[in-house]
């Protein structure tokens, strides 16, 4: 696997452990995916999706409901909330699969009556039409194969069903701060990250790929802007340690550098004198 795919080497090689930590040094990544982010500033996007989906399943009868990447079950419980907001929750059938099997028991515990299992997005372990609904959050990014994902995702919806993804615009966040060495780091950081993820323009590039096909129709693209002056996500700055190290590696940055970012961020914040702009892409389609 390339440089260019290191974040997708270290959920292959988590997988392949039977964990749930993905941890790669050169990468700079060290997270337990089975605890979620105390601040989660996608939160907005996904109860859109959620509600989305629901406004497209009212009149369906069935409802089994697939969420690849499905992590601990969030975004199916936020699809569940909303449904049952409408009262459209008969026939919800919640269907999650992960790359990470070791997420699955506690999305199995969030929602006892889903079914939950282990697999890939360039091989999903459904039939043809199975599924009324698909969507697919944070996860295409990591995938090689964008037009292998795709397909499957497609495959398994039934004629009529509806599908979402949503991704992360990778190219456009910006950082405020008025002090020009925390910038620095912010931006080398933002620069690593973008060249670690396997695919930087996995929204678009899933939108033309879904513009070129003749079995979907309704094809849109939305945005979704989100704001963070916490860049750990509430996990504590402890979180960010192993890419600064990582930078540190590669001489992207010094020492000094990381050891300013980690005395000085926290103050910064609190005087509002941080934060992060970036845009979520929501891509959904109906298949014919």
């Amino acid at each position: 696997m390339s440089e260019t795919a290191g974040f997708t080497r270290a959920y292959a090689d988590a997988a392949a452990k039977g964990t749930a930590n993905v941890e790669d040094a050169k990468a700079g990544v060290k997270c337990d995916h089975t605890k979620t982010a105390m601040v989660d500033p996608t939160q907005g996007l996904r109860e859109r999706i959620a509600l989305h989906l629901t406004n497209k399943l009212e009149t369906s009868q069935s409802k089994k409901c697939l969420d690849v990447g499905c992590s601990t079950g969030g975004d199916l419980a936020l699809l569940k909330k909303a449904l049952q907001e409408k009262g459209f929750e008969t026939g919800f059938e919640p269907i999650g699969v992960d790359l990470l099997g070791a997420q699955l028991p506690k999305a199995q515990e969030r929602l006892p009556e889903g079914k939950f299992v282990e697999g890939d997005v360039v091989a999903l372990p459904f039939e043809d039409g199975e599924m009324d609904s698909v969507q697919c959050s944070r996860v295409l990014v990591h995938i090689p194969d964008m037009s292998k994902a795709v397909d499957e995702m497609v495959r398994v919806l039934h004629p009529g069903g509806c599908g979402v993804f949503s991704e992360g615009n990778f190219h456009g966040s910006v950082t405020y701060t008025s002090d020009p060495r925390l910038k620095a780091v912010e931006s080398a950081r933002d620069a690593h990250i973008l060249s670690m993820i396997a695919q930087p323009s996995a929204p678009m590039d899933a939108y033309k790929l879904l513009l070129a096909r003749s079995d979907v129709e309704n094809v849109r693209i939305e945005d979704f802007s989100i704001f963070v002056s916490d860049p750990s996500f509430g996990m504590g700055l402890v979180q960010l340690k192993p890419m600064l190290e990582a930078l540190v590696a590669k001489n992207v940055i010094t020492q000094e550098d990381m050891n300013y970012y980690f005395d000085t961020l926290p103050a910064a914040e609190e005087a509002g004198d941080f934060f992060k702009s970036a845009l979520m892409l929501e891509v959904s389609f109906d298949k014919k």
